[in-house]
């Protein structure tokens, strides 16, 4: 089946063109977002996320000719992509350590570095 047709059997929610667009489409597209997640699990979400966006969002999309699907659906990747590290990297930033942390886990280790330095210098 073309893309064309693809596309306009998706717009009628047929679960057989969807299918096919996952089958065709995905591992092109895990790829794009293997280049902003680096995690495997991480990057399979978005590629489902980003696949849920597509076919719900795929009323809004225009056939521009050959290609222009995967372009899209390449955008929605791209931006899933960036909105899941945007949400992580706010997410590590909201994180605080307990109170006391520094107390608990400072150690004084400037006797054990001297110590072992000075054991490594009678070794050679």
């Amino acid at each position: 089946m073309s893309e064309e047709k693809l596309v306009i059997q998706c717009k009628k929610a047929k679960s057989s063109a969807q299918y096919e667009v996952y089958k065709s489409y995905a591992p092109r597209l895990r790829g794009v977002c293997r280049r902003y997640i680096s995690d495997t699990a991480e990057a399979e979400d978005v590629i489902q996320e980003g696949f849920l966006k597509i076919f719900t969002q795929i009323e809004k999309f225009e056939w521009q000719g050959d290609g222009s699907f995967f372009y899209w659906m390449k955008r929605i990747i791209i931006n899933t992509a960036l909105n899941h590290l945007k949400k992580n990297k706010q997410h590590l930033y909201d994180e605080s350590l307990p109170e006391g942390y520094d107390e608990i886990y400072q150690t004084d280790d400037t006797n054990y570095f001297d110590d072992d330095y000075s054991n490594t210098l009678k070794m050679m």
